[in-house]
């Protein structure tokens, strides 16, 4: 019996590592119930409901067998569970002032007066993994250096707890947390659930979050220089005013993020989806953006300086009163259809009142409209032309010839070369995003039809020689898109030139005109031969 017992404890029951699968509050077996038949007989429910039990023995011996404490006693029985099981309470070492904490536990701020009311729990460099505190207030807590590793924090109050000296957070759960001006710097959150979180003010220096899920989380002033959050989700995330120099944002998605008034300044954003993100007054200088995603953004007095945005999809984007100067690449860049539309006074009142109070004097300032707010300024090309609208190409007066094309084929090879070669082999989530550009069909847009073939074909070779890493998935869909494009039927309606006082103020631009239309010039200016 004795050797019985150390057996199953040496199995099952002994401290789980931090590489455990089954432990945790939320761990089941899943398995697969049969399908219900409307109107079924009572004759014929008895061989469904054997079906049932056998199907979920079937899958309690197959599945349970690895580890029956948690799959089974723990999670069926709520007996044996391998972690710690604290639920919706308070947990405080000290309460000095009772008044003071049910007005903290009512949801009134953490301000210094609440905070001196009470003495957080001290939970240094404590194991804590898997713990379930979802619900639970841990005020002020001291976490540094915990070990915090899949527990489960959902709803959790922890304003103003301190999780510094690289407290392990990897796959926790925090959805709907209340994180507001808490410490985690050199924290571990890679994988972990911030799903409407609350870390206003926080402190996220030196962070990992690879791979994080922050969808619609309340970032709002925020401070997090050097945060690595690499493939990381920021779905509509609201980060106005926070402070991300020198972040590390590759291959993330924040499409429709709020960043109004954020210092992206040196923030590495290559391959990420910024679509329909509000950026107005950010600051983006020196951001590396290759092959980033920024259609429909809105860049109303953004700063580009330094920006390097070879390869963006910047189509439809606001660009007005956009500060950027020769120092900004946007080579082999598509910006077509790209508006100047100006911010109306009650729009930019909004955007104020959304940024933290400290950044507003910053934000006003961008928002203040410059002369030339209503044009595009002059920036550069250094590996290829940048892809403009045909109106764009007469109207941008800083534009030279061989800078701009209107012909999304003349720019394709050369940015399917750009992609592939030099910056999806940056990171793992950079060639998922790339590869996201390739279309699964034909005719939705000149460009991607163009870009399509040489796109796939040049990401699976890329693939072949170790370059680059492709989830089977993708893999799969890029070999069916490397066929290219039938090209597109010719408009048989000339299109009329603007007028020629247009061109006359962009004379380089005008040079730069394709083929077909100075074939087209060529071909009114001819007399036109007497009928016979």
């Amino acid at each position: 019996m004795p050797l019985l017992v150390l057996g199953a404890d040496l199995a099952w029951m002994r401290v789980p590592s931090a590489g455990e699968t089954t432990v945790g509050s939320n761990k089941r077996i899943e398995f697969k119930w049969p399908e219900s038949r409307p109107h079924e007989a009572a004759i014929d429910r008895a061989p469904r409901l054997a079906l049932v039990a056998i199907n979920y023995a079937t899958t309690i011996v197959a599945d349970g067998w690895r580890q029956p404490v948690d799959l089974i006693l723990c999670a069926e029985v709520r007996f044996g569970c391998r972690f710690l099981s604290v639920t919706n309470r308070p947990i405080v070492s000290k309460v000095w002032d009772d008044e003071a904490f049910v007005e903290l536990r009512a949801g009134s701020d953490l301000n210094q007066t609440r905070k001196a009311a009470i003495q957080g729990v001290v939970l240094i460099g404590r194991n804590l993994r898997f713990a379930d505190l979802h619900g639970s207030e841990l005020f002020a807590a001291d976490m540094t250096g915990a070990d915090l590793t899949g527990a489960n924090l959902n709803g959790a109050k922890l304003q103003q707890a301190f999780f510094g000296g690289g407290a392990r957070l990897q796959g926790v759960a925090l959805v709907k947390a209340q994180l507001q001006g808490a410490i985690l710097w050199d924290a571990q959150l890679q994988g972990a659930f911030l799903m409407e979180a609350q870390l206003q003010d926080a402190n996220l220096l030196n962070a990992q979050l690879q791979g994080a899920n922050l969808t619609e989380a309340q970032l709002q002033g925020v401070f997090m220089p050097n945060v690595k959050m690499q493939g990381a989700t920021l779905w509509e995330a609201k980060l106005q005013g926070a402070t991300l120099h020198f972040a590390h944002l590759e291959g993330a998605d924040l499409l429709e993020a709020q960043l109004q008034g954020a210092d992206l300044w040196h923030a590495y954003l290559q391959g990420a989806a910024l679509n329909q993100t509000q950026l107005q007054g950010a600051n983006l200088q020196n951001a590396q953006l290759q092959g980033a995603n920024l259609r429909h953004a809105k860049l109303h007095g953004a700063t580009l300086i330094g920006a390097q945005l070879q390869g963006a999809d910047i189509n439809a984007a606001n660009l007005w009163n956009l500060i950027a100067d020769p120092s900004t690449d946007i080579s082999l860049a598509d910006l077509r259809n790209i508006t100047l539309d100006a911010i109306t006074l009650e729009q930019a009142d909004s955007l104020l009142q959304s940024v933290p109070e400290l950044r507003r004097a910053r934000l006003s300032e961008s928002l203040k409209q410059r002369p030339g707010a209503d044009q595009i300024p002059m920036m550069s090309t250094s590996v290829g032309p940048a892809l403009v609208s045909r109106q764009i190409a007469h109207d941008w007066k800083h534009g030279s010839p061989g800078q701009l094309t209107d012909a999304p084929a003349t720019i394709a090879p050369a940015l399917a070369d750009y992609l592939a070669d030099q910056v999806a082999p940056l990171s793992e989530a950079i060639a998922r995003r790339i590869a996201s550009r390739v279309p699964n069909g034909c005719g939705d847009d000149a460009l991607s039809d163009a870009l399509r073939g040489p796109l796939a074909s040049g990401l699976l070779a890329r693939a072949s020689t170790g370059g680059i890493t492709l989830e089977p998935e993708i893999a799969a869909r890029l070999m069916k898109s490397t066929a290219p494009c039938p090209p597109a039927e010719p408009d048989p309606t000339p299109k009329p030139l603007p007028p020629v006082s247009q061109a006359m103020d962009a004379p380089s631009s005008f040079l730069a005109l394709p083929w077909s239309t100075w074939d087209w010039l060529w071909g009114r200016i001819q007399p036109t031969p007497p009928a016979p």
